[in-house]
């Protein structure tokens, strides 16, 4: 089959297609180490008219299913609730014994000595005084 090439840039192609070398008019060679080209895919032709996206269906939700119950409690929070337990019912008796100290040591707190009385003691021979004694007078006692 015989094709008749119109340009030079055709005749530059097919040389380089079949791996041939042209030599022009003038005497310039074209792919003179004979290459071959490779061959481009043809490009796609596209459609001018554009293709609707038709509205696609979101998939269903899957049903909840909720976890199964278990059976009972299992051996280790067993140990965790009765650890818990009996730390706070020992919690509860250290409290109330530290409130029991505590309102004891306040009820017999020391209270502030606002008067004294003082006591002289004389000598029955020489009616001369021996010892002054000084005694504190609480008048009303009060928590602290």
């Amino acid at each position: 089959m015989k094709k008749k090439i119109t340009s030079k840039k055709e005749l530059n192609s097919m040389a380089l297609a079949s791996g041939a070398m042209v030599t022009d008019a003038s005497g310039k060679k074209f792919n003179s180490k004979k290459k071959v080209a490779a061959k481009k895919p043809p490009k796609p032709k596209l459609d001018p008219t554009p293709k609707r996206l038709e509205k696609a269906e979101p998939p269903p939700k899957p049903a909840y299913t909720p976890p199964p119950k278990p059976a009972g409690p299992d051996e280790g929070s067993k140990l965790v609730a009765d650890s818990v337990n009996q730390s706070s019912k020992a919690m509860v008796m250290m409290i109330s014994e530290l409130k029991k100290q505590i309102s004891e040591i306040q009820f017999n707190a020391t209270q502030p000595i606002l008067e004294w009385d003082f006591i002289p003691e004389r000598d029955a021979k020489t009616g001369y005084l021996t010892r002054l004694k000084a005694v504190a007078v609480i008048a009303n006692q009060t928590l602290n």
